[in-house]
């Protein structure tokens, strides 16, 4: 693995709280819940990678207006190395600001890492391990860098990577992206054996992202170009320049047809933590497949997920649903609908997102 001084890891944490709600609004989104642990989202991610990658430039980036409530759950990151983001942008955006801060940090050499704040992943020293490999395969390997998940189900929530040839005993040529598909072929990716999840963990040299975005982002070659080396003056730049970049994922702008792609296969256990069905994988089930979390009571109820945080859900001779309870909402939902809580969210007045 490269000198980890070397290494600018930067944890994605932007997001808004729709996926989560009622416990997640907009200034209180996924990654800074507590839902498996005393630690949030965040908190755990942070840890992993101070763990994995002890004396790198880790920074998080986020929605400006999250700055004050992250740095009150994490307060061991200095204020400086907390970016605010003035818009959302998407994660191609993220990732030439990313770029950007890597190389008036450090250079072109500069081995920039990207990941989600809120993905549950277990076990940590497996994460340790995949990480260090996939910093050592950008080092190696120029170009774009995944960290693949070996699926265990036909999922159809997520992206893939078709796997091509391996390049050495850690790293694979990547054949492609592949969108989200429909059951069916998710099948025929999981029995193939050669396609892996896509967990939305990047690395990359820095100069190396800068030429894929001179040749298909002219926009965000030169916001990086022009990103001021002198820290005092790169607020001022983010927040004049970042919000006219183009609102598009780094999937799509640079990395899908980037002149060389890559993957390192994970060994860690990995959730995206989509939804409110995602409690049952990690905080079990009882004999009658449910799932509680808080102060819940339930009788003669079936395959059904409540989460409170104070006061009592009872439930009596229901099945298949969704109860939240928050201090000022409660949802409930039928379980099989809950994917589509975002697009309640967006009906909701603005004072209760």
């Amino acid at each position: 693995m490269p000198d980890s001084q070397k290494i600018s890891a930067f944890i994605l944490a932007g997001g808004s709280g729709e996926r989560f709600w009622p416990w997640s609004r907009t200034h209180l989104p996924k990654h800074l819940l507590r839902l498996f642990s005393e630690k949030t989202l965040l908190e755990e991610t942070l840890e992993r990678f101070t763990l994995a990658l002890p004396h790198a430039k880790t920074r998080i980036l986020t929605n400006h207006l999250q700055i004050p409530k992250i740095h009150q759950h994490c307060p061991q990151i200095p204020t400086q190395r907390l970016i605010g983001e003035p818009a959302k942008r998407d994660t191609a955006p993220a990732a030439a600001l990313a770029t950007a801060i890597a190389i008036a940090d450090g250079g072109p050499d500069q081995i920039v890492i990207l990941s989600p704040a809120d993905a549950r992943i277990q076990p940590t020293e497996a994460f340790i391990t995949d990480i260090r490999k996939l910093a050592d395969a950008a080092a190696t390997h120029h170009g774009i860098h995944t960290l693949g998940i070996p699926p265990t189900y036909p999922a159809t929530a997520f992206g893939y990577l078709e796997l091509g040839a391996p390049v050495d005993e850690k790293t694979f040529a990547l054949n492609k992206f592949v969108e989200k598909p429909d059951q069916s072929h998710a099948q025929e990716f999981l029995n193939s054996g050669r396609f892996l999840w896509n967990a939305g963990i990047f690395a990359w040299q820095a100069g190396y992202f800068l030429k894929e975005a001179k040749r298909q982002q002219p926009a965000l070659a030169h916001f990086i170009e022009n990103f001021p080396s002198a820290p005092q003056l790169q607020q001022k730049y983010i927040q004049d320049n970042f919000p006219t970049l183009p609102k598009i994922s780094v999937d799509y702008a640079i990395c899908e047809n980037a002149s060389a792609l890559y993957t390192t296969k994970a060994s860690f256990q990995w959730d995206d933590v989509g939804t409110w069905d995602a409690l049952p994988k990690h905080l079990g089930t009882d004999a009658d497949k449910n799932t509680t979390l808080g102060h819940c009571y339930l009788l003669d109820t079936t395959a059904t997920i409540t989460a409170s945080q104070g006061r009592l859900i009872a439930t009596l001779g229901v099945k298949d649903l969704v109860i939240i309870e928050s201090p000022d909402a409660i949802l409930v939902a039928s379980r099989d609908k809950i994917h589509d809580l975002k697009k309640l969210v967006a009906k909701l007045p603005e004072n209760i997102k």
